[in-house]
């Protein structure tokens, strides 16, 4: 749902970590712990959308580039009902051996198997 949700804009989300991306770009991650029981029949999950916005040797432009990726995937999310819990700072993310510049939206959602 994650990945419909934020793929359908001008930016791609692929629907797993990928070994080689083009940004700008999205990518899911599962962060720990995955999955926490929040009574006898409900869990909470969690995923980050990863929002990458260029190459470590481009920084400069790659961080205008994460915040319109930040600010779209919080719009998206919310208008999907998804809870955003936060976003982590900009830092230095590897994919394929390469240095991107990303930041963290955190989504959780309570969920009932």
């Amino acid at each position: 749902m994650i990945v419909t949700t934020i793929g359908q804009g001008e930016f791609y989300c692929y629907d797993a970590p990928p070994d080689a991306l083009e940004p700008p770009a999205y990518f899911l991650s599962w962060p720990e712990p995955w999955l926490t029981q929040l009574s006898v029949c409900t869990w909470g999950a969690s995923c980050d959308v990863v929002c990458v916005g260029g190459r470590i040797e481009s920084a400069s432009p790659a961080y205008a580039q994460i915040e319109q990726l930040v600010l779209y995937a919080i719009e998206q999310l919310t208008a999907a009902r998804i809870r955003v819990q936060g976003v982590g700072g900009a830092q230095p993310v590897e994919v394929g051996n390469l240095a991107y510049v990303a930041a963290r939206v955190h989504v959780s959602q309570t969920i009932e198997p």
